[in-house]
């Protein structure tokens, strides 16, 4: 399974950025491999019109599953329905620390 938290920056202490499409980063982490890496998301998050939508396909297309964030916008949720499970992750902590919740089952799963 593959995991992406939206990040304010592109190392494991940084913070959980709450933003979705708008986070300058995302990690991914794959679960079946216990990898990650950082994707760099800030020519999306530059974009003046339609970063959402942009964002949900191109998470989609990295074929993640779950999304770790604060908020998701009405059109990403369009695109991410039925395909990418969405957690509200906890901004004041690291990505590490959003991960280890995640997997620990202790995110709430937003409805989208």
């Amino acid at each position: 399974m593959k995991i992406a938290i939206t990040s304010s920056d592109d190392n494991l202490s940084a913070k959980l950025d709450a933003r979705f499409a708008r986070s300058n980063y995302w990690y991914i982490y794959d679960s079946d491999t216990s990898e990650g890496y950082f994707f760099d998301n800030t020519d999306n998050a530059e974009t003046e019109h339609g970063a959402g939508i942009k964002a949900a396909t191109k998470l989609i297309e990295l074929t993640v599953t779950s999304l770790i964030t604060g908020d998701v916008g009405p059109k990403a949720s369009d695109v991410l329905k039925n395909k990418v499970a969405v957690y509200k992750g906890d901004k004041n902590k690291s990505i590490e620390e959003n991960l280890h919740l995640f997997l620990e089952n202790k995110l709430n799963k937003l409805n989208v």
